[in-house]
């Protein structure tokens, strides 16, 4: 279709568009980071120790406080206590291994889903060093943007899209990135 390059276009400014909406309207406690993940990919939540202790040996807590049980990595004597583990999170959570020498417990989460949305605390008990990750989980799809001929020379776009979340708003802009004023939405 001729409009590809347009379609990516308007599709990486909706994206970004609801991306910018979700991180503006949540919020933060000030020592807390916003991270954005799409449903189904992989994301890091970032956790740095002050101190240059041996990290492999220390107690390190990964937990979400809206859970019970709440814990969703516990790392104690070298090892991951699994029977603390929160269920829906068994076998998604790792810690690299490779970076815990540099001070560097960050936490791997794999295959996110909607439901990993939420606020994340890195905790280590013996320094009472804790970090907060705010987690904000997306879906989208790639909308399909049809050309009509209307009236005259006037042309007509209709997008379809389905499977957002949350819901996004569409925006159409004209080259200079200026917002077109747009017909009645429709949503299904």
């Amino acid at each position: 279709m001729a409009c590809s390059a347009f379609s990516v276009f308007v599709y990486r400014c909706i994206f970004v568009t609801v991306l910018f909406k979700l991180c503006r309207a949540q919020p933060q406690a000030a020592s807390s980071q916003v991270l954005v993940a799409l449903v189904g990919s992989d994301i890091v939540l970032p956790c740095h120790l002050d101190d240059a202790m041996d990290a492999p040996d220390r107690v390190l807590e990964w937990a979400r406080p809206d859970l019970s049980p709440g814990f969703i990595h516990v790392w104690e004597k070298n090892k991951e206590i699994v029977a603390l583990k929160q269920l829906s999170y068994m076998g998604r959570t790792s810690l690299l291994i490779e970076k815990l020498e540099h001070r560097d417990v960050s936490l791997k989460l794999s295959k996110v889903t909607l439901s990993d949305e939420g606020v994340y605390r890195c905790l280590i008990p013996a320094r009472g060093q804790e970090t907060f990750v705010r987690l904000i989980v997306g879906s989208v799809s790639v909308p399909v943007i049809e050309v009509f001929s209307g009236q005259s020379e006037e042309l007509l776009l209709q997008c379809e899209s389905k499977g957002w979340y949350p819901e996004p708003e569409v925006l159409w802009l004209d080259a200079e990135g200026h917002v077109l004023s747009a017909g009645p939405t429709e949503t299904a």
